[in-house]
């Protein structure tokens, strides 16, 4: 978390936003988030002043382009989330004066804080503190310190001729080729399962052995799943929040992820079971999906 709909969910929220206004003032109590230019002062020192001319995203990368040529990426990792609003800082903690935004306790832990342009403020909710940003003047050495460089073509731009090549020459578990960003980035472990339950693939399933039929049956469950999980907000299975504070809405429409036990929602006499697939979980149903060998 937050994958690639949660990740356009906050890019969406944040164009509406703060959109063409200016950097006042950079705070942050944990100042290790900002990994370039160092030290935090540096930092402070190239973004503030200027414009936020453009925000796109890059894999599960938000990307800002800033005036002067200034670009900065951040990510936020398992448990960060950029929040739009008013906060006032109180015994050392970045608060929300939006009671809405400040009874969710994992709208409490901002550790960064850009103070804009017509009263408002950006900030980056991050329970764990594996949230990052890095900014330059050079856009290629950015990319390639972030690691944006080396990301794969996005899953929702991605023809589905190279979509169906990335996956055929690979001799692994489908699901961590799905999971592999310089593949194919933006899918992780909740939008895996919830892509393969939708083709009816197991997630085990060695992805050469997969025909082509199956690999189009990805495809379009991929492209299925994705942007209806964007129209929702995205998941909130625990910490991940939109620019609002508040919770997506996706995670009532699961169908795999997180539902071990529960009856298969095809009604087909199967149940979604837990397996540990490269120390992550793979969430599958026993009867519809069956494993490819």
């Amino acid at each position: 978390m937050p994958e690639l709909p949660e990740v356009q969910t906050t890019i969406n929220g944040l164009r509406r936003k703060i959109l063409n206004k200016k950097i006042l003032s950079v705070w942050s109590d944990w100042q290790k988030v900002a990994k370039s230019p160092l030290p935090f002062s540096a930092f402070q020192k190239l973004v503030v002043g200027k414009k936020i001319e453009e925000i796109e995203r890059h894999g599960k990368n938000i990307v800002f382009y800033l005036s002067g040529g200034i670009v900065m990426v951040a990510h936020q990792k398992m448990t960060g989330h950029f929040m739009v609003g008013k906060f006032v800082l109180q015994d050392g903690k970045m608060l929300a004066q939006d009671k809405k935004i400040s009874k969710d306790p994992y709208n409490k832990y901002i550790h960064l804080l850009f103070k804009l342009s017509g009263g408002g403020d950006l900030a980056l909710s991050d329970v764990r503190k594996f949230a990052h940003v890095f900014a330059g003047r050079d856009a290629q050495d950015i990319f390639k310190k972030s690691g944006v460089d080396k990301l794969g073509p996005d899953a929702l731009k991605v023809s589905a001729n190279d979509f169906d090549k990335s996956i055929q020459k690979q001799k692994r578990p489908i699901k961590a080729v799905l999971m592999d960003q310089e593949l194919i980035s933006g899918i992780g472990n909740i939008y895996g399962d919830e892509i393969l339950w939708e083709a009816k693939i197991n997630p085990f399933s060695r992805s050469n052995n997969l025909s082509a039929t199956q690999i189009k049956n990805i495809f379009k469950a991929t492209h299925k799943i994705l942007p209806y999980a964007t129209k929702l907000g995205g998941t909130s299975t625990s910490d991940y929040r939109d620019t609002a504070g508040q919770k997506g809405k996706y995670g009532l429409h699961l169908k795999a992820y997180r539902q071990t036990d529960k009856k298969c929602s095809r009604k087909d006499g199967g149940v979604i079971q837990r397996k540990v697939l490269n120390q992550r979980s793979a969430h599958f149903c026993s009867r519809c999906q069956k494993l490819i060998k």
